[in-house]
């Protein structure tokens, strides 16, 4: 018996090839093939192209009229989830929110690769900026950005075999701000996207989250339409411009869902500059008349390090309640705080019926 491994060897390496090495030869070889689907050179060489015909697509804003742009980034190839989000939530702009002509799209995946420019830092700063020349003073962007994220706030940017860099989150508020839009409400879809607020915060801007700086979001599976809190904010609630009240909605469905499968809640989050305010619908005031009954064990703001808090809770509906104050808001003072609108930025500091920080 003890021949037969030393026949096996003797046969194959008759044949010319080197058993030692065969695993690492179908690596090297699966890899090449991956690599001769793409031509790189051509792929990159492509970009400006694409960029100018996205660009080309977006209509310039109608003078005097208030109007809604999108932009929709997904930026990972590992699941099929966030490109199917962002065409889910580009066609719903355009369809039924009042953006047809004035939206583009960034995503890296095999399907759109000859069609829609890849989803880096470069194109989303050069499509924003494209399209803030576009708009009017009085015009809205959206700008959707759905991946994976880490616990060091990092928002990944992946496509095989292309060698690019995921965004810190002062990237993201670089090219955000550097493209010089009116107004925008960005929505990041992503583990730990709560720790990306800070690096976008700007009087003229509302920052959705589908988690806090802290807590993992759930859905990023092949197959899916939507991520849990795409499907919850955009396809189940957001109906309107009303991006708040859509919020309250999606963190309801959200906890709701994440509780069904023994998750634990994401907490997402929502912060509002001071003259975006004005702008958009906030808290209807039944919502804040509830909180009449909230007693929160921390009287004061506080500034520092976020941690939770255990509070009486709110009827679920009440979803997000919005408390202010120019610097990161990590307790509630009471309800005529929460009330009062006029003194600067605001951030969620209750989800879901649970009074805490984020």
């Amino acid at each position: 018996m003890r021949c037969l491994p030393i026949l096996l060897w003797a046969a194959l390496h008759m044949s010319g090839v080197d058993a030692s090495h065969e695993p690492e030869a179908a690596a090297v070889n699966a890899a090449e093939e991956e690599q001769a689907a793409f031509d790189v050179e051509r792929v990159y060489s492509n970009q400006e192209g694409l960029v100018q015909l996205a660009l080309d697509k977006v209509r310039a804003s109608e003078e005097g009229v208030a109007e809604t742009y999108f932009v929709g980034f997904g930026s990972s190839d590992a699941q099929d989830v966030f490109e199917n989000e962002v065409k889910l939530v580009e066609a719903q702009f355009r369809e039924q929110l009042g953006a047809e002509g004035r939206t583009a799209m960034l995503i890296n995946s095999r399907n759109t690769i000859d069609d829609l420019p890849l989803a880096n830092g470069r194109n989303l700063a050069a499509v924003l900026s494209g399209i803030g020349r576009k708009m009017g003073p009085e015009d809205l962007l959206v700008l959707h950005m759905t991946s994976h994220g880490s616990r060091k706030h990092r928002f990944d940017v992946s496509f095989k075999p292309f060698r690019l860099r995921d965004f810190s989150a002062e990237r993201i508020g670089e090219i955000v701000d550097g493209a010089n839009l009116p107004w925008r409400v960005v929505v990041v879809s992503a583990c730990f996207s709560g720790g990306y607020i800070e690096a976008l915060k700007s009087p003229r801007t509302m920052v959705i989250t589908a988690a806090s700086a802290r807590r993992e979001s759930f859905g990023c599976e092949n197959g899916r339409d939507y991520t849990y809190f795409g499907e919850a904010f955009y396809r189940d609630s957001l109906t309107d411009g009303d991006y708040s009240a859509a919020f309250r909605r999606a963190v309801a469905l959200v906890r709701k869902r994440e509780r069904s499968k023994g998750f634990r809640h994401s907490r997402p989050q929502l912060w509002v500059g001071e003259e975006i305010e004005d702008k958009l619908p906030l808290l209807p005031e039944e919502a804040l008349d509830l909180l009449d009954e909230i007693v929160a064990p921390e009287s004061k703001d506080t500034v520092g390090e976020a941690r939770d808090v255990e509070t009486p809770s709110v009827p679920e509906q009440v979803g997000g309640l919005v408390g202010h104050g120019p610097q990161i808001v990590l307790g509630i003072e009471n309800k005529h705080r929460l009330a009062d609108f006029s003194h600067g930025a605001q951030e969620i500091v209750a989800i879901n019926g649970n009074v805490s920080p984020r």
